[in-house]
């Protein structure tokens, strides 16, 4: 490098990835936003038919089969409770980074109050 070159500093560097990233991700929901809309259109046919709560219950019955055919058991996405019966998840009141994930809540960010109980009475 030429004493008059110099590297770009991290910072804007990091700002240019995140803009590049955040360019890229509105171009791809562009493109495919006609196909998302209608995906989401026969979802809500189906769940209004059949039950939101048993839509979910038979996603995740069909994904634990197709899974288990492929020898991966468990790899499923699973149902939990209702939203509100949940709390916030007192792991993570701190805020976690985007991406990270909470032993406790996987990232949701609600809890059951009695996990939320739990984490409280082992002191984190």
């Amino acid at each position: 490098m030429n004493a008059d070159e110099h590297e770009p500093a991290p910072t804007a560097v990091r700002e240019r990835l995140e803009r590049e990233e955040h360019e890229a991700a509105e171009a791809f929901l562009r493109e495919h936003q006609p196909r998302l809309e209608a995906e989401k259109h026969a979802v809500r046919e189906l769940g209004d038919r059949i039950g939101y709560g048993r839509l979910m219950q038979a996603a995740e019955e069909v994904w634990r089969d197709i899974n288990r055919e492929r020898g991966m058991p468990g790899a499923e996405h699973t149902v939990g409770p209702c939203a509100a019966v949940l709390v916030p998840c007192p792991n993570c009141s701190d805020g976690l980074d985007e991406g990270e994930s909470c032993d406790w809540c996987a990232g949701a960010g609600r809890v059951t109050h009695r996990v939320a109980k739990a984490i409280g009475d082992l002191g984190r």
